[in-house]
């Protein structure tokens, strides 16, 4: 991938959330987390395809494919969907980045 390409990836996920931003005023409620887990979504595999995540993440971006299928379906289960992803994230960020002790630069 030329850095051209990775430069139209990377602006095609901007345009995606900022055009996101534009019309989400005039769709229903649950389309803006769509759209954000969407757009991690893609990160995450631009990530994976530039060898700058684990597949410990894998389970994140399989956790976003899931939990779109139930937003037009279950809006509640999404809800709760969407708050499992942020737990597993965090238990990712911990695992990856340990909180620094007191007297560790």
């Amino acid at each position: 991938m030329s850095p051209d390409d990775e430069e139209r990836e990377l602006l095609n996920i901007i345009a995606y959330l900022i055009t996101g931003a534009n019309i989400l005023p005039h769709e229903p409620r649950i389309f803006g987390s769509m759209r954000l887990i969407e757009g991690a979504r893609r990160i995450i595999e631009f990530m994976l395809r530039k060898g700058i995540a684990g597949s410990e993440i894998l389970r994140i971006k399989d956790m976003i494919g899931n939990a779109v299928g139930l937003a037009l379906t279950d809006e509640d289960e999404f809800i709760e969907a969407i708050s499992a992803i942020n737990r597993e994230l965090g238990f990712y960020l911990r695992k990856k980045f340990p909180p620094l002790r007191k007297g560790e630069a």
